[in-house]
């Protein structure tokens, strides 16, 4: 247990509630960006020592893809952790069993455009977290991670390259996508793969009250949508700390 405090110290990481969450109910938590691997995630709310359960006490899962459960070993240590499967099913009976779940909504694509300075945010499409909420009466809450896009660099990849082609292909054929990234080593501080030494600060936003609705129109998803995506838009201006920082939703 105590790698995992030294874990958070490296960076080092910050956990910030903006609101009290009702623990009676039920939440699917957005976090957003993806970065390269999703480190604010494992630092900030999965870490037993984030202090997660103190700020909300509530029953929470992370989901994650599907793959990672073929992984031998990674399998067990993902399940260890309370990690769940990302498939619409799985996410569906856990939040019928009252217990929350926190989803990195832009998933490997938003990967491929993890740099410093600018979030890309894929979120514009994405709307099936949204339409669960709605299914199943669960408010959504937005969370921003400050700091996941700085911990690596990685190779130019513009929309049309060569790269990102090969990118591309890969993710479709894999089902998780391959930056190519640089990162630092345990004595230099200019290659290797370890993450760099930087402040990760999760924030996590007010609740979106979401009505039950079992069949929820089209027109319904949109607008719940577009309040998640205005909610997590000022969530960013509110605690962004560098104001060159900007965010681009894709």
């Amino acid at each position: 247990m105590a790698l995992y405090k030294h874990f958070r110290e490296y960076f080092p990481s910050t956990l910030v509630r903006t609101q009290e969450l009702d623990p009676s109910k039920t939440y699917i938590f957005g976090a957003h960006p993806h970065g390269i691997i999703g480190i604010s995630v494992w630092c900030n709310i999965v870490n037993a020592f984030s202090g997660f359960e103190e700020l909300f006490p509530i029953k929470l899962r992370v989901a994650t893809l599907n793959s990672n459960f073929y992984i031998p070993f990674f399998r067990d240590y993902a399940l260890l952790h309370g990690f769940i499967s990302c498939a619409r099913s799985c996410l569906l009976r856990v939040l019928r069993k009252k217990t929350s779940v926190m989803i990195v909504v832009g998933g490997a694509s938003e990967a491929l455009d993890a740099r410093p300075g600018v979030y890309k945010i894929i979120l514009k499409r994405r709307k099936g977290f949204v339409k669960l909420a709605l299914e199943t009466g669960s408010s959504l809450v937005p969370v921003f991670c400050f700091g996941e896009n700085d911990l690596y660099r990685q190779l130019d990849n513009p929309d049309g390259s060569m790269v990102r082609r090969l990118q591309n292909w890969g993710k479709r054929v894999l089902g998780f996508s391959m930056p190519l990234i640089n990162g630092r080593g345990i004595i230099n501080y200019d290659f290797g793969l370890l993450p760099h030494r930087t402040h990760l600060r999760t924030v996590v936003g007010a609740p979106i009250d979401v009505p039950l609705t079992p069949e929820p129109t089209p027109d319904q998803v949109d607008h719940y949508h577009k309040l998640y995506m205005d909610g997590l838009a000022a969530l960013f201006e509110k605690h962004k700390e560098n104001e060159t920082d900007t965010i681009v939703f894709l």
